[in-house]
């Protein structure tokens, strides 16, 4: 089964305020006007803004094809299995974020200083074979 999440305001409606606002309540099928729900479906939780409360979706259907940021497929309608309190979570999967970006970061530059010395060994090897077919004068 697949499932999604959005995070959500104390009322468990959406951060976004105004015309088509929805309200996600626990056991019920929602469906939202416009681009439709953004849900994150492998990332992007945070690009509609930040919450202690996270909705769990499933069954997610009407793909709106919207505009989205990466992790996020918009959605008409979805069915709400539960609203969590999620800051504890939101806070570790930052946390996670961070150290992954760590291990990126140092991994990238372990490949920059293999590059670097892989190029510095070629150019070595060219210089050498220049020199010995043009001699020295």
């Amino acid at each position: 089964m697949e499932y999604g999440l959005k995070m959500v305001d104390s009322d468990n409606g959406s951060l976004a305020s105004g015309i088509g606002r929805v309200i996600y309540t626990p056991g019920q099928r929602v469906e939202a006007p416009g681009n439709g729900i953004y849900v994150a479906v492998s990332g992007g939780l945070d690009a509609g803004g930040v919450s202690t409360r996270i909705a769990l979706l499933r069954d997610m259907a009407g793909p709106t094809n919207a505009n989205a940021p990466a992790g996020v497929i918009c959605y008409r309608s979805a069915f709400v299995v539960a609203i969590v309190d999620g800051a504890d979570l939101w806070e570790a999967y930052c946390a996670a974020l961070a150290e992954a970006d760590r291990v990126w970061d140092a991994a990238r530059a372990e490949a920059n200083r293999v590059w670097d010395a892989a190029r510095a060994e070629a150019w070595a090897k060219l210089l050498a074979a220049v020199v010995e077919r043009g001699g020295t004068n």
